[in-house]
């Protein structure tokens, strides 16, 4: 074989290798990359706004009891105001929330946590208007009654979703921090590989063009030369 031919398939092989290496860390970033965007698109957001919307929920319900226990007609007044901001701010959250809808999980637990909560609003119609009328009795066992399991399964519905999206954040980031180590193990080994490979290719050539030649190129340099 030539030396042409020898150099030119060391040259081929090392390229192959480069080439290799460069695809499969693509392929691990690509990996990576997949993971971090669920984290940041999907995952964290719904945490977030379903989190948001737990508080308010919670919130609502804090300024219903106050407002059925105020004798104080300012008072009164400036909870029914909170209660319509609070009753905005959670449809806001919903509106943010519907997109994000991506497990099967959520696609069971949101249809169920939207029954329970509008037919806890609903049961908030009645008591407004006990409270109104200072049937004060009548709102608090309305409200400590069906509006209280109505309002105990919103809660446990937006658990679920949370519990869910935290779940798959989690594996998201696993996920990722596996692709990672696998990744660098993967290139670690091809680029021992290729290294390896090299070294004995060019062994191989040298010894075959010194057999071709007699002598070590190098000797025969110095000689021509004297």
């Amino acid at each position: 074989m030539k030396l042409s031919t020898k150099l030119i398939t060391l040259s081929a092989i090392l390229s192959s290798f480069s080439v290799l290496i460069g695809l499969l860390s693509m392929l691990g970033m690509s990996s990576m990359n997949d993971d971090t965007r669920d984290l940041s698109k999907n995952w964290l957001p719904t945490i977030k706004v379903v989190g948001e919307l737990n508080g308010l929920v919670n919130e609502y319900r804090r300024n219903e009891l106050v407002h059925i226990l105020s004798n104080d007609d300012a008072l009164t007044k400036e909870y029914e105001n909170r209660l319509r901001k609070t009753e905005s701010d959670i449809k806001q959250k919903i509106k943010e929330y519907e997109p994000l809808i991506s497990e099967p999980e959520e696609k069971v637990a949101f249809p169920l946590f939207m029954a329970a909560w509008n037919g806890y609003f609903e049961n908030h119609k009645i008591v407004e208007m006990l409270a109104r009328q200072n049937k004060t009795e009548e709102a608090t066992k309305k409200v400590l009654g069906e509006a209280r399991d109505q309002y105990m399964t919103a809660l446990k519905h937006l658990a679920t979703i949370i519990e869910v999206n935290t779940k798959g954040s989690q594996k998201s980031a696993l996920d990722a921090e596996n692709a990672y180590s696998n990744g660098k193990l993967l290139n670690i080994c091809l680029i021992i590989f290729s290294l390896s490979a090299a070294t004995i290719i060019s062994a191989v050539i040298i010894k075959g063009v010194v057999k071709q030649l007699g002598e070590d190129p190098g000797y025969l340099h110095h000689v021509a030369n004297e």
